[in-house]
């Protein structure tokens, strides 16, 4: 029961971002993009192709980005479009544009991988440039374009390090998990300590941020580190439902290590 209440809440989640792929509101129609390519699989036959003609009908840059972003995530029809979102993204990795609009760019570059491989160093470049930015936005995308390009952007990963020591918990949080998917072992260390820190915080989300970051560090978090990771979201499943489905997003992303509670957090975000 509790699996086909989930289906049904996807089915859902996935005719609602279908339907604003037509909104008058570019904003929506990007985030329609995003939440079809995060659904994923759930989202893949009746909606991919309706993502795909974004790339040619649409004339706002960051819901081409969006759609881009999508296409792995929808399946390999969807991926049959992969050489015009290349060629829609690459000119915005090094055209002077706005500084969000070329990091959606660069993180749409490494998500779509091999089919855009040719323009990774411009995705890092462009990447590198927002590191210093006084918007803890941009610096936030900017660490997730990092993240997303993995272990093509390993040589960057000294200059993004910096902004383990930021002021915002959702920089912080970003570069962790960016640093962890750039294999960077020389930041390691640093990184963990940030993660066990934000994990300690008296706020909860910081907690539930620590959460993620640690499941960011994957092969790298050692064994007490993501236990502790475990235990900190379970006991952030209860209170207010925002949080308690953030928390059970981050187990998600632990792995097997929080595999004891999976139970409660699959019914928590199913609520």
């Amino acid at each position: 029961r509790l699996h086909s209440a989930a289906m049904e809440r996807t089915a859902a989640a996935c005719a609602v971002a279908g339907l604003e792929l037509a909104a008058e509101d570019a904003h929506l129609r990007t985030l329609a993009a995003r939440a079809l390519g995060d659904l994923g699989v759930a989202a893949a036959g009746a909606y991919a192709e309706g993502v795909a003609r974004l790339l040619d009908d649409d004339d706002d840059d960051y819901v081409r980005c969006a759609a881009a972003w999508a296409l792995p995530g929808l399946g390999k029809d969807a991926m049959l479009h992969r050489d015009k979102a290349v060629s829609l993204l690459a000119p915005l990795l090094t055209r002077k544009t706005e500084p969000l609009l070329q990091l959606a760019a660069a993180e749409a570059v490494g998500i779509l991988g091999e089919s855009a491989e040719q323009h990774f160093e411009d995705a890092c470049r462009a990447a590198e440039r927002h590191l210093r930015s006084p918007s803890n936005d941009v610096q936030q995308r900017a660490a997730e374009a990092f993240g997303a390009l993995g272990v093509a952007a390993n040589s960057y990963a000294g200059q993004l390090s910096a902004l383990l020591l930021d002021d915002s918990i959702f920089v912080q949080r970003a570069t962790a998990v960016a640093l962890g998917a750039m294999m960077a072992d020389n930041e390691m260390n640093e990184a963990r300590m940030v993660s066990h820190a934000l994990m300690t915080s008296p706020d909860r989300a910081v907690r539930i941020a620590g959460v993620t970051a640690v499941a960011g560090l994957n092969v790298y978090a050692p064994a007490v580190l993501s236990a502790e990771a475990g235990r900190v979201g379970a006991a952030e499943l209860g209170g207010q439902p925002v949080d308690g489905v953030a928390a059970a997003a981050a187990l998600g992303r632990l792995g097997p290590v929080a595999l004891a509670h999976y139970g409660m957090a699959s019914r928590v975000a199913a609520l």
